[in-house]
């Protein structure tokens, strides 16, 4: 039995819809059917599945259902919701779709990714079940495309992880009441996005458009740390002077690497979507705010496109 599953049963019995658990768990309906579809499994010690069974218990409460109580429910989802069986088919898949399309044998990836060979051919074959699978396909596509010759640009809804100091991270998790095995995650995924960085800038250039917010601004759309690529399943926040002190580290690292260029995007059109672009490879079009969502174009029109895109100066309210 997956996740899916036993969410879908609970509320088969409790009968609420996905608005109904929206409104009982606070999470948004579409996120709520990403996980009854199976598009999307929260980890057993997120808040978003702790809120998932508060909510389930409180409809269950109102409605007189017994053995419905949230710790038991609680119990019920985590026990699924790490390495459910049609993640490995979806890893096989994509990871098998990812070598194919680069042109890449398992033992070359192994060498770039200091990996056992044998492990990864037992992940292609669907042998080996992975408890982030998405994020392992990702960043190995990452690693092996910083090796990789062509200009990179970006232009971004929130600022590049890479550029900030380790101390001002902390903060921002420890002011967001991360827990400390996610801060160890989440540095994690930043120091990987530096070694990238690194690795691209000793060959290549990195273009980067910035958001540049007034105090107003940014109170009314607060800017979120750049987690989409580590999957994420929480919205992390800055406060304005985190924002500001983070802009003046972006700076500082421009000035320090001369394959580093940044340029403040004085409109920016869209809100949490992020765009980033190797030139004559691929565009990502990414969704920053939880649940965080990929699009990777390799088609060369739609690519050559991506490319030459314009942001439109909006007036009045920018869109979200």
């Amino acid at each position: 039995m997956e996740f899916k599953d036993v969410l879908n049963r609970y509320m088969e019995r409790t009968g609420c819809s996905a608005r109904d658990l929206a409104e009982r768990s606070g999470l948004s309906t579409a996120t709520i059917s990403r996980y009854r579809s199976g598009d999307r499994v929260p980890e057993a010690d997120s808040r978003q599945l702790e809120n998932l069974a508060k909510g389930i218990a409180a409809i269950a409460a109102e409605k007189k259902i017994r053995e419905m109580e949230e710790e038991a429910v609680r119990q019920a989802l985590s026990e699924q919701a790490q390495g459910p069986g049609i993640e490995i088919e979806k890893l096989r898949l994509n990871f098998d779709t990812l070598l194919k399309t680069l042109s890449v044998s398992v033992s070359d990836l192994a060498r770039f990714l200091s990996y056992d060979p044998s492990y990864l051919s037992r992940i292609r074959k669907g042998q080996r079940k992975l408890s982030d699978p998405q994020k392992f396909t990702a960043d190995a596509f990452l690693k092996l495309d910083a090796k990789t010759e062509g200009t990179r640009r970006s232009i971004l809804s929130s600022l590049s992880l890479y550029t900030a100091d380790d101390e001002l991270v902390f903060q921002v998790l420890r002011d967001n009441r991360v827990s400390e095995k996610n801060q160890i995650r989440i540095m994690e995924h930043i120091a990987f996005q530096r070694e990238l960085t690194e690795e691209i800038l000793s060959h290549d250039s990195i273009f980067e458009a910035y958001p540049n917010f007034s105090k107003d601004e940014f109170a009314q759309y607060p800017m979120t740390l750049s987690l989409a690529g580590a999957f994420y399943e929480e919205d992390i926040v800055y406060t304005y002077e985190q924002y500001r002190e983070h802009l003046e580290m972006m700076k500082r690292f421009s000035q320090m690497h001369k394959n580093y260029h940044i340029e403040e995007n004085k409109s920016p059109a869209f809100r949490h979507i992020q765009i980033l672009i190797h030139e004559g490879s691929w565009a990502i079009v990414s969704k920053e705010k939880t649940p965080a969502i990929h699009f990777v174009i390799r088609h060369p029109k739609m690519r050559e496109a991506m490319e030459n895109i314009t942001m439109p100066i909006v007036e009045g309210e920018e869109y979200k």
